[in-house]
């Protein structure tokens, strides 16, 4: 269990990453944020329309502990010298990342179309839930832990500059995984006959669209040689309608490779949200640091699969919403072998009870 009390004497034990003071920022010189402390909390607010920046946690904040299910939730609200308007928020991203950087958790909150899951004035609680790797309960003790990040994510000329997010409290806790029982199997694509309403995209014209195809028991994907390759598959969102009640899912991947490799297999991300991009839960697992997390192909067990869970906390909502699972590419690292063949043989979608956990309230 994690307490983060609100900051006292300016910035508590959290360091503020941005890109102010005309520095560039993680390759971006357009990306500049502010932040600082604001009435004993942790602020930031855009200065542009092409903004990214965060707030970071100390890099040992979480011990990993094996086959547990952590939630970390983030007390923010919204602040504006005028009136808030939620379809105009710039996007928020809730982060954790393992210190090897093999996994990085997400849940992405976007404004549009509606704002529906938007803070406002009053403090809103989001909850992100999530698996540690466990490959990092072998590592060296300046590479065995997990942090925490809030990102600011302004990117859209309609976002209104004048907002300020202000994160007042942080709560992290874990239960075993076998607390989370499944009340229901929503979907099960296991794709023997076909792709079962899946279908293929990417963003041409900005990056290369990977090569696709559909054989029998899997979907297939692959940057082939490229080295600026996006694309993904992603399932009908007209196949699960969920509840207005507040609900918890996890998706579950079954990922496979032809790379012997590890540590060429090229990155790739796993999301489960609604189907407007509202909320966005996302697994990314990229190929660094000794590569445990990303698959191979063992010669001894060729069909051997990788299972990668991706939970999804819906809070409860005024209307019904779709789901959309999907199965991103994400291939830009030149030392990452560009040919290598991504396999998706499985998703399991299933909506589970919610434990009690001990901080709630």
């Amino acid at each position: 269990m994690r307490r983060w009390p609100k900051a006292r004497s300016g910035l508590c034990t959290w360091r503020r990453l941005l890109s102010g003071r005309g520095e560039a920022f993680r390759g971006c010189s357009k990306c500049r944020s502010r932040g600082g402390s604001l009435d004993g909390s942790l602020a930031i607010r855009p200065t542009s329309t092409n903004c990214f920046g965060f707030w970071q946690s100390p890099v040992d904040a979480l011990m990993v502990v094996p086959y547990s299910v952590y939630r970390a939730r983030y007390v923010i609200r919204a602040s504006n010298s005028g009136p808030l308007d939620p379809e105009r928020l710039p996007g928020l991203c809730l982060r954790t990342n393992s210190q090897t950087l093999q996994q990085a958790n997400s849940l992405v909150l976007n404004s549009a179309p509606d704002g529906l899951l938007m803070t406002m004035s009053d403090p809103t609680t989001f909850t992100l839930f999530f698996e540690p790797p466990i490959s990092s309960c072998s590592r060296e003790e300046t590479m065995d832990d997990v942090f925490c990040s809030l990102d600011l994510m302004a990117f859209n000329e309609e976002d209104d500059m004048d907002t300020t997010y202000v994160l007042s409290r942080m709560l992290v806790d874990r239960l075993p995984v076998e607390c989370f029982d499944v009340k229901e199997v929503v979907r099960d694509y296991e794709f023997a006959e076909d792709a079962e309403g899946w279908t293929y995209g990417g963003a041409a014209g900005v990056y290369e669209m990977p090569q696709f195809s559909h054989t029998p028991e899997a979907l297939l994907i692959s940057a082939a040689g490229e080295t600026n390759c996006f694309g993904f598959w992603n399932s009908d969102p007209a196949d699960v309608v969920t509840s207005t009640a507040a609900e918890l899912y996890r998706a579950t991947f079954y990922v496979r490779t032809d790379q012997a490799d590890s540590w060429l297999v090229p990155t790739f991300r796993l999301r489960l949200g609604t189907s407007l991009n509202r909320l966005i839960a996302t697994q990314e697992i990229l190929s660094a640091n000794d590569s445990e997390m990303s698959p191979y192909y063992d010669e001894s067990d060729p069909a051997r699969q990788f299972e990668y869970p991706v939970y999804l906390y819906k809070p409860e909502t005024p209307e019904p919403l779709n789901l959309l699972i999907a199965f991103d590419l994400l291939a830009f690292d030149e030392t990452d072998d560009a040919d290598t063949l991504l396999i998706l043989d499985r998703v399991r979608l299933d909506r589970l009870t919610l434990p009690t956990f001990s901080l709630d309230d």
